[in-house]
């Protein structure tokens, strides 16, 4: 399974993920809403495929000078060929 391709969520947010073969994860996330909208680069790791599942963790770096305290978010995401997935985000 490759998690490379166009996520999104519901509220319109993409992220292009591109997956190597040493599992290490590249790409871009591109906000509508919220504070921080606009596109910012991300980087992350994935796990082997086990059971036909797959772990994936990125991060991306924030821009806000004073972040919302005890806050966070999370979010299903669509991916290509079907996949689906969580967003969880945390300040």
């Amino acid at each position: 399974m490759s998690l490379t391709g166009v996520w999104t969520n519901e509220l319109r947010s993409l992220r292009l993920l591109r997956e190597g073969a040493d599992h290490g994860l590249t790409g871009v996330f591109h906000s509508l809403v919220g504070r921080e909208s606009g596109s910012r680069t991300l980087a992350g790791r994935t796990s082997c495929e086990e059971d036909g599942k797959q772990m994936v963790g990125f991060a991306l770096p924030s821009r806000l000078e004073i972040p919302l305290r005890d806050t966070g978010t999370s979010q299903f995401v669509h991916g290509p060929d079907g996949l689906k997935g969580m967003n969880l985000g945390l300040n």
